[in-house]
């Protein structure tokens, strides 16, 4: 709907409405809030998608839940000033992750601690799996390989049991060392932007300098978090799962291993169907 906000409280996160000569009451979540609260003010014209299904009573004022903005729009002495437009931002997302010239789409598996309590465990890296691209979506590159934990070295039976792997699959695992030159090498030589899905792999990457004593290649800003895009672009309140994008892109259920080079290959085809904007709205409006 495109209205004009009648009242406002920034505070509380509300919005009034008149909608059918009746006042009408939405509330912000706070990540909405985060995003727009400042760009509103009374007077502006706003439109917006709403969930009727999800209300709360704010000091007894019946308020129904805004899913996400579409447009914000200051008046003006002759015409209106766009503040917003989802349309601009969508372009905008995809601009922004298909502005450099490599790619590099990785995955990780790390260690889970025993079934039994023990003392100060972090979790390592124990498999790497990714595929390097240009910006054309042509393969340059694809390699996977164990790691031996630095710290804890006894790789648990939980972690084995999570991987489906026996444990003497792990052939030939390589010293963390391998690890940090082959990553080096790789930024030194294609300065890519690294996507992953959601923020864990960046982490574990950050933790394992700590482990291992070395000193930091890279820092956040040259990954791209590709679970975060897919949320904003869609308006998804909830994280959805690598396989589950993969499956409503391309219609079919990838299969599940928990091996880094297989999870990295459906990582770079979600990124390619969703930056080629094969995009099924309605398939993820279901997960609002």
């Amino acid at each position: 709907m495109k209205k004009r906000i009648h009242k406002y409280d920034y505070e509380k996160g509300i919005i009034t409405v008149i909608d059918k000569n009746k006042y009408v009451n939405f509330y912000l979540t706070n990540s909405i809030k985060n995003r727009f609260g400042s760009l509103l003010e009374v007077g502006y014209f706003t439109s917006f998608k709403v969930n009727y299904k999800r209300s709360k009573i704010i000091e007894k004022i019946k308020c129904y839940q805004i899913n996400h903005f579409t447009r914000i729009e200051k008046p003006t002495f002759r015409t209106t000033k766009i503040l917003y437009d989802i349309n601009d931002y969508r372009e905008e997302v995809i601009y922004k992750i298909t502005n450099d010239r490599y790619y590099l789409f990785l995955d990780l598996e790390m260690t889970m601690p025993p079934y039994y309590p023990v003392k100060n465990f972090q979790a390592e890296i124990i498999q790497v799996g990714y595929y390097l691209t240009d910006n054309k979506y042509k393969i340059i590159k694809k390699k996977d390989y164990y790691l031996k934990p630095t710290k804890f070295k006894t790789v648990s039976k939980r972690t084995l049991k999570f991987l489906n792997i026996e444990r003497g699959s792990i052939k030939n695992p390589k010293d963390y060392s391998y690890f940090y030159k082959d990553f080096k090498k790789i930024i030194e030589k294609y300065d890519p932007k690294i996507v992953v899905w959601g923020k864990n792999d960046y982490l574990a990457i950050k933790t394992s300098f700590h482990i291992n004593k070395e000193k930091p290649i890279i820092n956040q800003t040259r990954f791209i978090n590709l679970l975060t895009k897919v949320k904003r672009y869609y308006n998804l309140f909830n994280d959805v799962g690598l396989f589950n994008a993969y499956e409503i892109y391309y219609n079919q259920a990838p299969l599940q291993k928990h091996d880094a080079l297989s999870d990295a290959y459906v990582l770079f085809k979600i990124y390619e169907a969703f930056t080629k904007k094969a995009h099924p709205q309605k398939a993820f409006t279901k997960l609002w």
